[in-house]
């Protein structure tokens, strides 16, 4: 009646998550350097694109041996359990900080390396794909935007739509 609690997660295509792990071990460990973030346009995401991220995960893709795979397995098993879909994009941001950067509370709170690497799994291709709702253009002043990350990133990247900071 009520599902094991200790039975292997598997994902819907049938592949077990132990295979999935063996098989990433098997791999050469690649390293990858993720941008610092203040050079990433992360940090001009609007609270209102911030609040609208929604985190989805196609368990169809492979998996590299480093940073973003990693997180790309967390993600996985977050979409096994059934929260994925329930999560804020900030409390993801926050988890991500938290298992790959540390604890302190001050990088915990802002959660800059956590966007960062949510960016960055959008932009890789792996599975994970991370939506928002982009602000209004002058085109049309009403109507937010759904888009891909990496594609908002570019565009903030740019300088088109960057807005000026206030400063603090």
């Amino acid at each position: 009646m009520f599902p094991d609690k200790n039975a292997t997660p598997t994902a819907q295509s049938g592949v077990r998550l132990p295979d999935r792990l063996s098989a990433l071990a098997a791999k050469p460990r690649e390293r990858i350097r993720l941008p610092e973030p203040r050079a990433c346009p992360t940090r001009f995401l609007s609270p209102v694109e911030r609040a609208t991220v929604q985190v989805t995960f196609d368990s169809d893709h492979t998996f590299p041996n480093n940073v973003l795979g990693e997180a790309a397995i967390r993600l996985w098993i977050l979409e096994l359990r059934g929260l994925l879909p329930h999560l804020s994009g900030h409390y993801v941001a926050q988890s991500l900080q938290y298992v790959f950067y540390g604890s302190h509370p001050s990088g915990h709170r802002l959660a800059r390396r956590g966007w960062v690497m949510l960016g960055a799994l959008d932009a890789a291709d792996i599975g994970v794909e991370v939506w928002i709702s982009a602000e209004p253009t002058d085109d049309a002043p009403r109507h937010f935007r759904r888009m891909r990350m990496h594609t908002r990133l570019a565009e903030l990247s740019d300088g088109s739509e960057r807005r000026q900071r206030s400063p603090r």
